[in-house]
């Protein structure tokens, strides 16, 4: 089995054509979408790997990784873990081009089913403390409204 490809429909492999709805996508970020078109640019037989992202752009591998996942999960990308006698080989990416949502849904099930470990990233988890840091600023502004109240008494 071939390892670090990338699989796209084979109209696409001698022109950089990218789907309109990645660019249509609303709440997806210019990175994610540019990122996308790049990797759309390359044709099916080149080696992709995270280091090969990363040599070319600016770019961290964790903000990488953060925009591979942001495709994952609007359903434009599938990365496919590959592994060779029980041992992690790389991924495959699959650049899917979703055009209708029920096949967006399809695509963003099928990410989720290979997430890594079973475990689910919790998105904009609760904050316990957002009450008391209101309270303590309503707190701070009467200690100095009472504080600015007797100095102007006294004079």
């Amino acid at each position: 089995m071939q390892i670090n490809k990338i699989y796209k429909p084979d109209h696409f492999d001698q022109y950089t054509i990218i789907p309109l709805a990645i660019f249509r996508q609303k709440g997806i970020t210019m990175a994610a979408s540019g990122l996308y078109a790049w990797l759309f640019s390359h044709d099916s037989n080149h080696d992709i790997t995270m280091a090969f992202i990363g040599g070319h752009f600016k770019d961290g591998k964790d903000a990488i990784n953060s925009r591979i996942k942001e495709l994952e999960s609007f359903g434009f990308l599938v990365r496919e873990s590959v592994r060779e006698n029980g041992k992690f080989a790389g991924y495959n990416f699959r650049m899917c081009v979703p055009t209708t949502i029920a096949e967006k849904t399809v695509a963003v099930k099928t990410a989720a089913e290979k997430t890594v470990a079973g475990k689910t990233v919790a998105v904009n988890p609760h904050q316990s403390n957002i009450y008391n840091i209101q309270d303590n600023i309503q707190d701070h502004i009467q200690y100095h409204n009472k504080s600015n109240n007797k100095s102007n008494k006294e004079e």
